[in-house]
């Protein structure tokens, strides 16, 4: 908890399959998973209250998706919801 147990993960992208390697503390993913209450990088933080966990990897832990296909299947650009 707190990220004090963190541990290597590798985590493949369910569209381009690239393997995505980063630490997180198994306990904080375990309590987010079990109260779904506040998103998944409200748990991943330090004693400070400090995030450990990068947008990216939040995105990948939550979706499976890495950044770079999310960029490509939710693009910023408004036209592409029309």
């Amino acid at each position: 908890m707190y990220g004090e147990k963190k541990q290597q993960v590798t985590i493949n992208c369910g569209v381009c399959n690239e393997p995505h390697t980063f630490f997180v503390d198994r306990e904080d993913v375990s309590n987010a998973i079990a109260d779904k209450s506040k998103p998944l990088r409200d748990w991943c933080v330090d004693r400070e209250g400090k995030t450990y966990l990068t947008p990216e990897q939040c995105e990948l832990l939550c979706t499976a998706t890495c950044w770079n296909c999310w960029k490509v299947l939710c693009p910023d650009d408004d036209k592409a919801y029309n």
